[in-house]
């Protein structure tokens, strides 16, 4: 992350509209903040803002590819009555 601060055409949001945009609760971003974990934030006062660009950023680096599906877990899943029925 970027360690700049914003100039005045960077555009900062309210925890609303940042909870809004990631798609999580208001009290999650808190949580975050607590335990740095989530989007960097501007705090001035005891006012919270967020940085469009910066959240952008964040999301980007939480893009994660799926794993593929192992043997074993094909095999659990028939075990378990999910998959395929044996005749």
């Amino acid at each position: 992350m970027s360690d700049q601060l914003p100039n005045s055409s960077e555009d900062l949001i309210d925890e609303d509209e940042t909870s809004r945009d990631l798609g999580v609760k208001t009290t999650t971003l808190a949580s975050w903040r607590a335990t740095g974990k989530g989007p960097d934030f501007y705090k001035f006062g005891r006012t919270i803002r967020y940085s469009r660009r910066l959240n952008a950023e964040w999301k980007a680096l939480q893009r994660r590819a799926p794993k593929p599906r192992s043997e074993s877990v094909c095999k659990h899943k028939r075990m378990a009555g999910d998959g395929p029925q044996a005749a």
